[in-house]
Order: structure tokens, then sequence, then C-alpha cells
């Protein structure tokens, strides 16, 4: 089945080209690990690492070492459901502080727990965007409409 474009990806793209931390969130189900995984890396030239955090074992391996698991230089670090494990934002912040080039892209469903940790950890470096479901446009095939 072929995947429907969404009309947030533009908007998705620049945000990870010009900011170090870029936060997705939206509804189960919203298509937020489809968007990123499949449609990001097929419209642009973006180099990704992906870590989904619904693996126990990745969050073990992450929680070990952070810093030097997450750091991959100019590449975009995908932390997928990071409301399951928050204390990688400290870890986050620190690469992102530490030198330009660190690109993050955040997604997680659990809103309003996963935005209060951002705020607080992230504040003044994170882009926060939000998926909703597939709007008729989209569904339609239409030229995409700005959200």
């Amino acid at each position: 089945m072929p995947l429907h474009p969404r009309g947030v990806l533009p908007l998705l793209q620049a945000r990870v080209a010009r900011r170090a931390v870029t936060v997705l969130t939206g509804a189960r189900q919203t298509g937020k690990t489809t968007l990123v995984r499949d449609l990001l890396p097929r419209s642009d030239a973006l180099e990704t690492v992906y870590f989904s955090l619904d693996d126990p074992d990745e969050r073990l391996r992450l929680a070990a070492d952070p810093v030097r698991r997450l750091d991959h230089g100019r590449r975009v670090v995908i932390l997928d459901e990071i409301q399951k494990q928050p204390a990688l934002l400290d870890a986050v912040k620190l690469l992102a502080d530490r030198r330009a080039g660190h690109r993050f892209l955040l997604l997680g469903s659990s809103q309003i727990l996963l935005i209060e940790k951002v705020r607080e950890t992230l504040a003044g470096r994170a882009s926060l965007l939000e998926l909703w479901p597939l709007a008729l446009a989209e569904r339609v095939d239409t030229p995409n409409v700005p959200p």
C-alpha cells in the first residue's frame, strides 16, 4: 500500500535542518513513526540513526552510556517513544550544546508528560510539532496543504 504524503513533512524537514532538537508529538496511530522512518529519509538527503525506545534492550543499551551512543555527528538521531526514557533528554541537551551540527528528532505520544520534561530540560533548544491524523487532502492525494 502506498504511503500518503503528509502536509507537515516540509515543515518537519525545515525544522530538523535548522534546529538542534525537534519534537514531534501526536496521538497514537497518527503516523509519527511512519513519517519519520519512511517518508522523511526519502524526501531529503538526511542521514538518520533510529532508536526505538519500545525495545527494552535498546533502552538498556542507551541508559548504560547515553552520550556516547547518541553522538552521531551530523546524522539526525531519532528517538522514538522518548517518553519511555526521559532521562535521555539530559544527554540530548549536552550533545546539542556541545557543538553545532548535532540534530535530534524526538517522537512521543504521551504529549503532556513529554512536553513538560522537554520544557524543563530543553528550554529554548527544542522546536515542537504536533502530527494530526490524515487530513482529507492527504487521503485523496491532492497537493499538500500546510497544516
